[in-house]
């Protein structure tokens, strides 16, 4: 088999992403609780290398790895966490956009025990 036959039979990992809203309850600058709704895209499968990076992240670091590789922001999903902005991310905040791609990981999970 040729590189090529690989990509076309779907061996590099898809870049398309889900828009998901994000609910994260904080307390703001006066301690008053709050919550702020905002939407994040989350890629839907992710590379290898990617992969790798997760498995392989320190203790406790972990989270943070899966923030810089699956969210992204801005209107068209084109910004991208660096990883010492993910582990600087209020403790909410971080376990937010972890949920968010936890759904996307189970929608994705029962689509293809549906065969799709």
């Amino acid at each position: 088999m040729e590189l090529d036959q690989l990509i076309g039979k779907g061996g590099y990992a898809s870049t398309a992403m889900v828009s998901k809203e994000v609910v994260w309850e904080h307390k703001d600058k006066h301690g008053k609780t709050v919550t702020d709704k905002f939407d994040v895209f989350v890629l839907k499968e992710l590379s290898f290398a990617a992969s790798e990076r997760i498995h392989s992240a320190k203790p406790g670091e972990q989270a943070s790895r899966i923030i810089t590789e699956y969210v992204r922001l801005g209107d068209d999903g084109s910004q991208q966490f660096k990883f010492e902005d993910a582990c600087k991310l209020a403790p909410s905040l971080g376990v937010a956009l972890v949920d968010v791609v936890t759904e996307v990981i189970s929608e994705g999970s029962k689509e293809g025990d549906e065969g799709n």
